[in-house]
């Protein structure tokens, strides 16, 4: 029980929030009172198939068309001018995390669109998963708005690779690269799936937005992001590009 105990008596001190219907709405802390009931944000709920479910199988058979690259254009640009709370940090050694994976995982089995996702019926699954939950579990369903958090994180994330992988292996990526190399530029100093815009910017041999990435201690992106720019730009010049 060592390690749990932390995290099992630790308050995350998230108060709840929600969105009115036309997605103007903010935190007001009333759980949904008249009718502000959306737990996710507007540019979650705004998706729509196949990038708010982000399957593989439905993404990649999205024919190849401008309306297509306008559309996984307007997610990227609606997911980067819309950024979510932090989500708390738990204490070490941090097997929460793991318990918001197992919730939010339930949340999205029952509700795979992002409209759906009501306090509501958030709090009817929470009651239906309590009598088997085990006790970081039971945390996670306690606190469902810190695991909301983390839910938020975890589909933008989700979401974000499928555009940027959608993106990087059309045939001819590049000719998305007018808008796409600075929205990639702007993945990764924002921390919205780093790696997956990397490999972008890399698809079309993007050197300068590399370069600018890559530098290291004080540059835009984090060290490790910087790394992975500085692998990719090594790559590109080993191809002679």
């Amino acid at each position: 029980m060592g390690g749990q105990s932390a995290e099992l008596g630790w308050d995350p001190g998230v108060a709840r929030w929600s969105y009115e219907a036309d997605g103007e709405g903010g935190a007001d802390g009333d759980g949904g009172e008249g009718g502000a009931d959306y737990a996710l944000p507007r540019s979650l709920r705004s998706l729509t198939p196949p990038w708010d479910r982000c399957l593989p199988a439905e993404v990649r058979s999205l024919p190849r068309t401008e309306r297509e690259a306008a559309r996984a254009r307007h997610v990227l640009e609606a997911l980067l001018d819309d950024p979510p709370p932090p989500v708390p940090r738990s204490p070490a050694p941090g097997l929460l995390e793991h318990a918001w994976e197992w919730a939010g995982a339930a949340v999205r089995a029952r509700m795979p669109h992002p409209a759906e996702v009501t306090w509501a019926r958030v709090d009817a699954l929470a009651a239906e998963l309590r009598p088997g939950a085990r006790p970081l579990e039971l945390h996670a369903l306690t606190h469902i708005e810190a695991t909301l958090l983390w839910l938020i994180a975890d589909w933008r994330t989700d979401v974000a690779e499928s555009v940027w992988s959608w993106l990087a292996l059309d045939a001819t990526p590049e000719r998305f690269a007018a808008w796409a190399v600075p929205l990639a530029e702007r993945s990764v100093t924002e921390g919205l799936e780093a790696d997956e815009a990397i490999a972008y910017l890399g698809a079309v041999g993007a050197a300068e937005a590399l370069a600018r990435l890559a530098v290291k201690p004080d540059g835009p992106a984090t060290w490790d992001d910087a790394e992975t720019a500085r692998d990719m730009l090594a790559e590109l010049r080993a191809r002679g590009q």
